[in-house]
């Protein structure tokens, strides 16, 4: 094989961009280019960092014959990443059989078709065209592992309270349907924006929590009414929720409480979400209940 330094154009070769005066002439380059890349391959894998066009996209799209079903929510996370501008280059590969069929990356050139927007990647041409059966083998990267990886304590219960927080601000209500998580660049960018994300999880953290709900869901309430009614409020009212300690019959802190112990072993998160900051409402106005109605969907806003 050759060496790989020497096929990735830096200064010189062909560059990549598309031509807004004629898109006849650039896709005629384009498929020239890859006409190119795919004859030389046959002898030798070539490798090149280069600029994936709409154009090029389009073109890679064409050649992508018996490939597995598109995931709508993945392409719709990349669409996300690359229009908000998070897309970053990664090394991740775009692979081109030897015969000139697309092997893997149909998902970033989808993205790159219907944003409009280029993005820099790897493409390799030259694999087998059976060797398709054996990407994607290797574990996945979760939002867990970056953070960890980055030296962030309690790496999960923090990626999944990043998830809550994304959630809430850009839908207003916590789901587990993919179609409304963050993408992981969402993620670790609200992880990273909110330094004190990691201390609703830390106060949060103690043993009679997992009687209520997840760490997670909790931490987000707690930093939720936290930075609606500062820290104390949110610390003493997240306490008696986890104690119970001293609150009467009829307080609508208690009552959240045993309702939340009745729903132990229900993945009801939005649910459960829903329901704290309804009693963190009707704890600051002073109320008395016997009932709230939750629906899992939208969280109301919150008392200050």
């Amino acid at each position: 094989m050759s060496n790989v330094a020497e096929l990735i154009p830096v200064k010189k070769g062909t560059p990549l961009r598309a031509s807004k005066k004629d898109d006849h002439v650039e896709r005629s380059r384009m498929e020239a280019w890859l006409k190119d890349r795919v004859a030389a391959s046959r002898s030798e894998p070539v490798v090149e960092v280069v600029t994936l066009t709409p154009v090029l996209a389009g073109l890679l799209l064409a050649r992508n014959e018996a490939n597995r079903s598109v995931s709508e929510i993945a392409l719709e996370r990349f669409k996300r990443d690359i229009v908000s501008g998070k897309w970053e280059f990664n090394g991740e590969k775009i692979v081109v059989s030897k015969e000139g069929l697309l092997n893997d990356g149909q998902h970033r050139c989808r993205a790159v078709v219907e944003t409009g927007r280029p993005i820099r990647v790897v493409m390799v041409f030259g694999p087998e065209r059976d060797s398709r059966m054996t990407l994607d083998q290797g574990v996945t990267r979760t939002v867990g592992h970056y953070l960890g990886m980055s030296g962030h304590q309690d790496a999960n219960s923090l990626a999944s309270l990043g998830v809550h927080v994304w959630q809430w601000k850009e839908k207003g209500f916590l789901s587990a349907n993919g179609h409304d998580r963050p993408t992981k660049a969402d993620t670790l960018f609200v992880v990273n924006h909110y330094a004190d994300l990691s201390e609703s999880l830390a106060f949060v953290s103690r043993d009679l929590v997992s009687k209520l709900c997840p760490r997670s869901v909790l931490a987000f309430c707690h930093w939720a009414i936290m930075k609606r009614a500062g820290r104390d409020a949110a610390d003493t009212f997240i306490n008696k929720l986890i104690t119970g300690a001293g609150l009467p019959e009829g307080d609508i802190v208690l009552y959240a409480r045993n309702r939340l112990i009745e729903m132990q072993g229900q993945r009801k998160g939005p649910e459960r979400a829903e329901l704290i900051f309804k009693a963190w409402n009707g704890h600051r106005r002073g109320e008395s209940v016997d009932h709230l109605k939750v629906t899992g969907r939208r969280l109301p806003a919150l008392e200050r």
